[in-house]
């Protein structure tokens, strides 16, 4: 994970849509590059809440592998609608409120299985990345990892999940007569 190719690979795969009202339509298309694998996710919600006419939109930057990323995608969309503070309106606050559960969740001993397993599956060519878009996750509550033999130093050296993260770039956008 993470090793750089002789030659990039350029092949793009693109993707594009709209909501069932139009509201929002998107497009997005991804390279692998340097990359020995793919290590980006994206989630294009555009019918996030239909009531509120919201769309959800993001892309995920692994670094250290895909797993994290694809995990993150899948599982910030049921963190942010989740929110108190989104269920009343307050949307800023929701989405930082959304990260910080995503981080918790990520370094919990279900987030951190949900990348083992994916990182395995991933690796072996028994799941494509294309499936993990419509998987929902279930929102997990669980204790932060302490300090024992699952995060010793092999996982912080970059062979797992302590090794592992992603950055993101999310929008939440609200159309109708007054657009966000």
């Amino acid at each position: 994970m993470g090793g750089l190719l002789p030659k990039p690979v350029t092949k793009k795969e693109t993707e594009d849509g709209a909501g069932a009202k139009g509201c929002f339509s998107f497009g997005v298309s991804s390279m692998q590059g340097w990359r020995e694998n793919m290590e980006d996710a994206h989630m294009a919600i555009p019918d996030f809440d239909p009531e509120r006419e919201l769309g959800l939109f993001g892309v995920f930057d692994g670094h250290g592998g895909s797993a994290v990323a694809k995990v993150a995608a899948a599982t910030f969309p049921n963190m942010l609608s989740s929110q108190k503070s989104f269920s009343q309106g307050r949307y800023s606050e929701a989405l930082y409120e959304a990260f910080l559960a995503l981080d918790e969740f990520l370094d919990s001993p279900a987030g951190r299985a949900k990348e083992q397993e994916l990182m395995k599956l991933l690796e072996s060519g028994e799941l494509d990345p294309e499936d993990l878009e419509e998987e929902d996750e279930e929102d997990e509550e669980e204790e932060p990892i302490e300090d024992d033999e699952t995060s010793g130093s092999a996982w912080a050296n970059g062979v797992g999940p302590d090794g592992m993260g992603c950055t993101a770039v999310v929008a939440l956008l609200r159309g109708g007569s007054k657009p966000e």
